[in-house]
């Protein structure tokens, strides 16, 4: 074994060197002087004469040159430090150099030859220098510089040498103002007009004042010897996109009225003297580009540029809410400052490029007017062309996803990928991976993937590893994304190949292995494992680092190491040194088994975070799957609880692409189109770009969040690389509820393009063009179908399609290895069952007399309203029952769906009968619960809310309920559930019988999160209860509806809620009402309340913000507390409409103490309004009083004593 590894070691040692000299082709290097990358350039690096090396200063440059015949061809190379434009005879030709680093420092080639004229030319130049205020991305020798190279001898006469000129632009400064949050590309500019050389690219210029520029070191290719300055390289990318833009509207105008087309035509406006305006304009889309302001006149008036992505609610914690409201916020963000001279004809454009949706236009005039002419950009990104495209006709949203994903790649792609453009435009290794598989899945563009993987390997670091980012002049060390970015080569190899170039890579990779190996622990794990290991921004992972322990395990991190040694092992085999992949095969199998062993809770039957089993996350269960720890029906149940089980630590937009792998890889890639929501919650919020992070989010552009840009491609579409360089398709679609869908995707020999066709009976019709020589798989409901190059219909198996289905459960003559389908084929348990996509007008049938102990049932799928998902029973006998037991928690949990109808079932022993979770899930709709009985759901002896007794925190129950429907919005004001119905069920010795709630977004069980702050009252529409018997509630209410606008309970009898004393110390009452809106409750019975240790223990209460609700023709007897208790502002929002009408009161408050002592009608604040009217009332005690002032007592009521003689009102006579 020794020798084996010393063998291997050696090999290494041997190939090591391979990783040294690699230079990528450069974008034009065929128009590039073979002579040129030999030796040291005859043109110099030149600067500004007596200037410092370093500090921040704005130069220019300028060659007058002759020519007396024009060239087909005249090429030059030109780069700088930082930065430069380049004129020839006025016109803009170049910008750049292309960021990279000292050893690999770009040049672009330009072809002059179109430009030129006879006799003089010039060729001209503005050079900038950040100093220390460098953007972090931008790397620099530490000196400005400039250089143009002739490609020839023809070309030499432009040569840099100290026959050019140049000057200082003393019209720039360094313009800074507040930005939110953690922001590093770079100052604003401070534009002194007065001081500008106005005209310095134009010929006719007279630079005979400027100064001879000072010559420096010879410019020199990468690869030649002892030289100490920037080794030059060809740009390896292409010129960025130019184009202009005009913006759609002005959002406000301040002081002053804007010409009619502005700013979406060209118009010319003047500003008074001595006058302010403030003009908000509203690009319609977030953008990337340079601004331009084209002026006149106005001398020393001040114009203010502020860019920002959104105005902010609330600076202090950057929130902005929704994007396409401005009432109330604040600009916050960069500007630049111009100071007008008074000239004519003047157009500022910014140095570098800007990111904006909205512009924030401050003016101040002095004494004289200023013209302003225009207003416009010029977009700049990376030039990529879109060759995918897809049609889901009925299912628009889904191409509006595609269009912000797209447009939210291409800002974040620019010299580099970008993490984002506005704050730090900085290219981190773990986005770049999704970026560059957008940008194959949706391009033939090589040269950004190769340059990112370039940049990666220039990036690391004597250590072994990459840096988290790069370039970068601050170093910052991830040591995940180094493992993400061998992913990236990964993908370039099995989406295009390119092996010659792929070999190059492995000793990159070797290294970076290695450096992890020394990690590894005895037992087959990673220990501490250095540096910054992040994961994603979710709650609960400290700084985005996963879970560990504390020396350092951790199964995030174990995974993802897993995954690297398994890619690269493949790819040694297939072009490396075969012995590596069988070393980096050995150590995965290793820790393989130790993640089953050590991170596989079999009481949850989930992976957890660490050994010790005491955080769980959704990241390590989707790699877990992605890595085959567990697959088939095991992999399915980990998606489902994964998906289904809030307790874990959630994925965000991010860590959503590997997630949406693994449901993809557990066969689950219908379900796709059910978790879309985190996409859908971002375009409600007015977003025309995916942000970085849940609300508030710093930055509204992150191209991580951008993956359904290839997973509609890859799972929906389902054509995905089958072998190293596309070499065989997969197509493998998974349409979930689309009937018909069909897409393009580009593939290095031309286009895979797919047309599918569901027809009524399930029947697929799938179209399919191949690129000619490319072979493949068409895989459909399990079966395979081999696929040739070009054109092919498949016509496949008719089956039950989805929404026909019936499905049987039957725990006594059920096995679950039958496919359910018949009663005879009935799965066992409701474990199998909830592995089900059901789809509308599914029924998934429990046998009649069965029982299910210890087990719950969680339905998958959403049904709609005129053609819902049933669950209920077959044959004869007893409801079936659902008897989970207390450890089980549920008994029917529905998580962010709807559509269901429930009837039939009996439920008991849990904490939860029927729970209906919607979190940040809109607009669903339908919930229909009919003759169910739900008994002994109780936790008073156990109590469950808010994570007491080591119980998990169970957001959607406080303690034990037989319907919870209830749910979070956590950003306000929206609709989660409508038409519910609950009817003909009984309740008994429920902790409550129903509730209707929403609840804060971080419910944690105590009371003050009642929904207090966000939940609307149209939270839940159109909420009906009828014909149901609650009894011997324990708790605090019978009926408890919260946030609710419109419907009825009709018919109810609530009897003994508070049973046994329990009651909650805050209230007991048989039907509560909070931020419930136009409700009719009618026909009811409240008696028997036991108020137990509560100050109350009402029949109805009016808790707050109660508007328009109705009772009437009800009956409160011998209530402990008042028959109705008007509580008032307990909670945001007061009570209006409140309305008692035709009820009959009789026996209550016979136990009540404190402030309702003796009263038929307890008032708790003075913020209430409302009506008694038509109602008889029986006082208890002749000394109980039925004041109920501030409401309306009406002179139709009647109140009798306790001899039966009327007191008040008159008498109704027949």
């Amino acid at each position: 074994m020794k020798k084996r590894i010393l063998i291997i070691v050696l090999l290494v040692i041997v190939y090591l060197p391979l990783c040294g000299q690699i230079r990528l082709s450069g974008y034009q290097s065929e128009n590039v002087n073979p002579a040129l990358y030999m030796g040291q350039w005859p043109a110099r690096w030149i600067s500004m004469p007596d200037e410092p090396a370093d500090v921040y200063g704005v130069y220019h440059f300028r060659k007058n040159f002759e020519l007396s015949t024009l060239p087909q061809h005249f090429r030059i190379h030109v780069s700088a430090d930082n930065r430069y434009k380049l004129y020839i005879n006025g016109s803009l030709v170049s910008l750049g150099p292309a960021r990279g680093n000292v050893f690999n420092w770009n040049f672009e080639t330009v072809d002059l030859s179109s430009y030129l004229r006879q006799g003089k030319n010039v060729l001209a130049a503005v050079v900038w220098n950040y100093g220390d205020k460098k953007p972090l991305p931008q790397m620099s020798f530490n000196r400005t510089g400039f250089i143009v190279q002739g490609n020839t001898t023809e070309e030499a006469i432009v040569n840099t040498n100290d026959t050019w000129v140049c000057i200082k632009n003393k019209g720039y400064n360094i313009w800074e103002t507040p930005v939110c949050g953690y922001y590093v590309a770079g100052p604003g500019e401070l534009f002194d007009a007065a001081s500008y050389p106005w005209g310095w690219e134009q010929s006719d210029y007279d630079d005979s004042g400027w100064i001879k520029a000072r010559q420096e070191l010879a410019g020199s290719m990468k690869g030649g010897a002892d030289y100490p300055g920037r080794l030059l390289v060809p740009t390896p990318i292409p010129p960025m996109d130019y184009r202009v833009e005009r913006f759609s509207s002005v959002r406000k105008a301040d002081g002053f009225k804007l010409p009619k087309n502005f700013p979406s035509q060209k118009q010319t406006f003047t500003i008074p003297a001595n006058s302010k305006i403030h003009l908000i304009l509203d690009q319609g889309q977030l953008t990337t580009g340079y601004l331009s302001m084209l002026f006149s006149r106005g001398k020393e008036a001040e114009v203010r540029l502020g860019y920002t992505e959104a105005y902010c609610s609330n600076p202090a914690t950057g929130a902005k809410e929704n994007r396409n409201e401005l009432g109330g916020k604040t600009f916050v963000g960069y500007e630049d400052k111009i100071i007008c001279d008074g000239g004519d004809n003047r157009t500022y454009t910014n140095l570098w490029w800007r990111t904006w949706r909205y512009v924030d236009v401050r003016i101040e005039t002095k004494n004289e007017p200023l013209v302003i002419e225009d207003i416009y950009s010029t977009y700049s990104a990376y030039p990529f062309v879109k060759e995918t495209c897809f049609a889901a006709p009925g299912n628009e949203y889904l191409e509006k996803i595609l269009e912000i994903g797209w447009r939210t790649a291409r800002l974040c792609a620019n010299e580099t990928y970008m993490d984002c453009p506005y704050y730090e435009q900085l290219q981190y290794f773990g986005d770049t991976r999704i970026q560059a598989m957008i940008t194959l899945y949706n391009t033939r563009d090589t040269c950004m993937v190769k340059n990112a993987l370039e940049q990666g390997r220039q990036s690391i670091v004597a250590d072994g590893i990459t840096m988290g980012r790069y370039p970068t002049n601050s170093h910052q060390f991830i040591s995940s994304f180094s493992l993400w970015w061998i992913g990236m080569g990964y993908d370039y190899w099995m989406y295009r190949g390119d092996e010659a170039y792929m070999k190059t890579l492995l000793p990159a990779y070797r290294t970076i292995l290695a450096w992890y190996e020394q990690w590894l622990k005895p037992d087959h794990t990673l220990g501490y494992v250095p540096y910054w290991f992040f994961a994603d921004w979710a709650e609960g992972f400290p700084n985005g680092e996963p879970v560990r322990e504390k020396e350092g395990n951790s199964a995030l991190q174990d995974l993802m190491y897993l995954l690297t040694l398994e890619s690269v092992a493949k790819m040694e085999k297939a072009f490396g040194l075969p012995a590596m992949g069988t070393h980096y095969d050995h150590i995965a199998s290793s820790i393989r088994t130790t993640i089953r062993s050590k991170y596989w809770d079999t009481s949850r039957k989930l992976f957890a975070d660490t050994y010790k089993h005491n955080s769980f996350s959704q990241h390590v269960n989707s790699l877990a799957v992605l890595a085959g720890i567990v697959t088939g029906d095991e992999a399915k149940q980990v998606m489902h609880s994964l998906l289904t089980d809030h307790d874990l630590i959630q994925v965000t937009i991010y860590f959503r692409y590997y997630l949406n792998q693994a449901l993809n890889k557990a066969g689950l890639g219908d379900e796709l189109l059910d978790h879309l929501q985190v996409w859908k919650e971002q375009m409600a919020l007015g977003l025309t770009t995916w942000a970085e992070r849940p609300e508030p989010s710093r930055s509204d552009c992150h191209a991580w969040g951008s993956s359904p840009n290839i997973e509609f491609y890859r799972i929906i579409l389902g054509v995905d690389s089958d072998a190293p360089g596309f070499g065989k398709v997969c197509i493998a679609p998974n349409l979930g509820t689309l009937k018909k869908v069909s897409g393009i995707v580009p593939h290095p020999l031309g286009d895979i393009a797919v047309d599918y066709e569901v027809d009524k009976k399930g029947k697929l019709i799938a179209t399919i063009d191949l690129p000619e020589t490319i072979k493949g798989t068409f895989v459909w409901k399990g079966q395979n179908y081999p696929l040739v190059s070009g054109h092919q219909v498949l016509t496949l198996n008719q089956q039950t399609p989805a929404g026909q289905r019936t499905y049987y459960v039957s725990s006594s003559t059920g096995n679950d290895s039958n496919d359910g389908l018949t009663p005879k084929r009935a799965f066992k348990t409701l474990a199998k069952a909830s592995q089900l996509k059901l789809f509308p007008g599914d029924s998934l049938l429990l046998k009649a007399d069965d029982i299910w102990l210890k087990e719950s049932l969680f339905p998958v799928g959403s049904g709609r309203p005129e053609n819902p998902i049933v669950i209920s029973s077959y044959g004869k006998g007893a409801r079936p029952h659902i008897k989970p037991g207390r450890d089980v928690i549920y008994g029917i949990r529905i998580v962010n769906d709807a559509g269901y109808k429930i009837k039939g079932l009996e439920v008991s022993d849990c904490y939860g009968g029927v729970v209906v979770w919607e979190e940040n899930t809109y607009n669903h709709e339908y919930i229909w619960i009919e003759d169910c009985y739900f008994h002994d759901i109780t936790d008073k002896d156990e109590p469950i809310g808010g994570g007491r007794n080591g119980r998990p925190v169970t957001p959607d129950l406080i303690y034990g309920m037989g319907v919870s429907i209830c749910g979070a919005d956590a950003f306000g004001g929206r609709t989660l559930l409508s038409d519910i119905t609950i009817t003909k069920c009984q309740f008994d010795r429920c902790d409550v019988g129903i509730e209707v709630i929403g609840r804060d977004y971080d419910e944690t069980g105590s009371w003050q999160r009642h929904g207090h702050d966000l939940i609307s009252a149209k939270a839940f529409l159109n909420v009906n209860i009828s014909d149901c018997d609650v009894q011997r509630s324990y708790r605090t209410g019978g009926v408890m509806l919260y946030c609710i606008t419109g419907g009825t309970a009709n018919n109810i009898i609530i009897n003994e809620t508070g049973y046994e004393g329990i009651g909650m110390w805050w209230g007991v009452c048989a039907f509560q009402c909070a931020r419930v809106h136009g409700y009719l409750v009618e026909n009811c019975t409240f008696s028997n309340t036991i108020k137990g240790k509560s100050p109350d223990g009402q029949g109805f209460d009016f808790e707050a913000d109660v508007h328009d609700v109705v009772v009437r023709k009800c009956r409160f007897i011998n209530n402990e507390g008042p028959a109705v208790l008007y509580y008032g502002d307990s909670w945001a929002g007061v009570n209006k409409g409140c309305v008692i009408d035709s009820c009959y009161i009789e026996g209550n408050n016979w136990s009540t103490d404190g402030d309702y002592v003796g009263k038929v009608f307890g008032v708790g604040k003075p913020a209430n309004e409302g009506i008694i009217k038509n109602t008889e009332i029986h006082l208890r005690t002749d000394d109980q009083t039925f004041d109920c002032a501030p409401i309306v007592f009406d002179t139709s009521n009647r109140v009798y004593n306790t001899t039966g003689e009327l007191i008040y009102g008159t008498e109704i006579t027949e």
